[in-house]
């Protein structure tokens, strides 16, 4: 997984998100979109249908990150990224950002 930009999912919670967990299974939703994710898992699920990450969600210092490409699976668009920050802009001109990023 080396290269993977990852982000605190938490994050997107100043976007509107709402994020809830159960043991190693997490539910975010945000713009109109419901997505399921378990840790060490690629394998998510996108209103009910089947999909994949690039890479599985993690735990770091008890924080949940996710892979940033996560986002474009909530119809949004990656706009910045650097070594501790992305950007991203969706539908309704929501936009999402962290300044809780690391490269795993």
């Amino acid at each position: 997984m080396a290269g993977i930009a990852y982000f605190a999912a938490r994050d997107l919670k100043t976007s509107g998100a709402a994020l809830s967990a159960v043991g190693k299974q997490y539910i975010l939703q945000l713009n109109q979109q419901t997505l399921q994710l378990e840790l060490g898992s690629k394998t998510i699920r996108v209103n009910q249908r089947p999909d994949t990450l690039s890479a599985p969600p993690l735990l770091f210092n008890g924080k949940l990150y996710v892979p940033v490409r996560l986002i474009e699976k909530l119809g949004c668009t990656i706009t910045d990224i650097g070594s501790n920050y992305f950007g991203g802009e969706c539908k309704n001109h929501l936009i999402v950002a962290s300044d809780d990023v690391l490269v795993w």
